[in-house]
């Protein structure tokens, strides 16, 4: 029953931190987007050249949420092989 317990609680622990870790990175992302939009128009570009920028910082963001995602998939995928070895080898141990 312990090993159950463990893998339960493996498995909701590593979903937990993977909905957070990619959450902050989209929300981290949004944020940084959102000021680097206010201080652009802060600055005495022409349209083109604060596009450009623009542009550039969200295609950075973008890859950067990528990464979280990716990030996040790992620590699911990670956390349910390990609860899954957890609970085979309960189940031998018995």
């Amino acid at each position: 029953m312990k090993t159950a317990i463990k893998a339960w609680t493996l498995r909701v622990t590593s979903l937990l931190v993977s909905i957070f870790v990619a959450s902050f990175s989209v929300a981290a992302g949004a944020v940084i987007f959102t000021r680097s939009v206010e201080i652009v128009n802060t600055l005495s570009l022409t349209k083109a050249e604060s596009s450009g920028i623009l542009v550039a910082i969200g295609l950075s963001l973008i890859w950067i949420i990528i990464l979280g995602a990716d990030s996040a998939e790992h620590i699911l995928k990670s956390g349910f092989r390990k609860a899954d070895n957890i609970s085979f080898r309960g189940e031998k141990n018995k």
